[in-house]
């Protein structure tokens, strides 16, 4: 299993659990789509979120779980870790740096979101796409 069979997780993940056509269909959710893929890297929190969307922070979080399939945080979780695998796949960075610059400053974090989303550990999947 190499980084097409992680990609896939991760795109089934985003694909098949998340209503796409909600991110279409709702102006609201395209705003928020638009600024997390702007600003993955920075500290994105609900109210943020919810400010974009124009909304309160409980009824944004409720709308966008109703409307996507999806938690908000699991889904910005997999967004950060598809950019990571693909940082992992191009370029020979170490777990601490992928993590920082996909938004997590705290390794173990990454590591632990990292692993819940694709079932593999960073380390793992760094090492099935650039091998020693």
């Amino acid at each position: 299993m190499g980084w097409e069979a992680s990609s896939a997780e991760v795109r089934d993940l985003l694909e098949s659990r998340v209503s796409q056509e909600a991110f279409s269909y709702y102006r609201r959710l395209g705003g928020v789509q638009r600024f997390v893929l702007d600003h993955y890297a920075e500290p994105i929190g609900l109210q943020d979120v919810a400010r974009v969307a124009a909304m309160e922070r409980t009824s944004f979080s409720a709308f966008f779980h109703r409307t996507t399939g999806i938690c908000f945080r699991d889904w910005l979780a997999a967004i950060r870790v598809a950019k990571a695998m693909a940082l992992m796949a191009e370029r020979n960075l170490s777990v601490r740096d992928v993590g920082a610059l996909v938004g997590y400053q705290n390794v173990r974090t990454f590591e632990r979101v990292f692993l819940r989303v694709t079932g593999w550990s960073p380390i793992e999947f760094k090492n099935s796409v650039r091998p020693h």
